[in-house]
């Protein structure tokens, strides 16, 4: 199945189209349209960037075994926006990323910068498989994600501290359940 996201696709629009394949597990194909090319390429016109992710199933690992339909409706609004300043030195994190950390892997791919994708340790194992399996998309514009576990409420567990700003927060359907809204 492939999930062609233009900038005029509405939430309506990809949710049926999502709920259609019954969320599903393997691969669904992402194509998202970049509104400009990448620094000192010359592109002046929209290109594609496409991203494939992998569903890992609802009925076997419940809402974070899927991509839902917020993420690549966010990720093309990131990407196509006006409102769009982000350039490879930009730093984003990415909170309660799904299995598919698909709005920072189009980020990263789109821009070039550096993505951080949090969620919890159930999901993040999915989210860095979904990482390592777009990675030359990734790369080929020089951008970066890594997948980390972030409890709401807790202090990140990871041997790295993660960047002290960030020039944008992503959050794509992550306030869901009540026990998540204080924290």
């Amino acid at each position: 199945m492939a999930l062609v996201v233009r900038p005029e696709t509405t939430v309506r629009d990809a949710a049926i189209a999502l709920a259609g394949s019954g969320f599903g597990q393997g691969g669904v194909a992402h194509e998202f349209v970049v509104r400009k090319g990448g620094e000192g390429e010359g592109e002046e016109g929209p290109r594609l960037l496409r991203a494939t992710i992998t569903n890992f199933g609802f009925e076997e690992h419940g809402i974070g075994g899927v991509t839902w339909p917020a993420a690549p409706l966010l990720a093309q609004y990131v990407i196509f926006g006006e409102q769009s300043f982000l350039c490879a030195s930009s730093r984003v994190l990415e909170l309660g990323c799904g299995n598919s950390a698909l709005a920072g892997i189009a980020t990263a791919a789109a821009f070039g910068c550096e993505v951080l994708c949090t969620d919890l340790p159930p999901v993040i194992r999915f989210a860095r498989r979904n990482v390592n399996q777009n990675r030359a998309a990734i790369e080929q514009r020089g951008g970066r994600v890594r997948c980390q576990v972030l409890e709401w409420g807790s202090t990140a567990r990871s041997s790295s501290s993660p960047p002290s700003s960030y020039d944008l927060i992503l959050g794509a359907d992550i306030v869901y359940r009540k026990e998540y809204y204080v924290p």
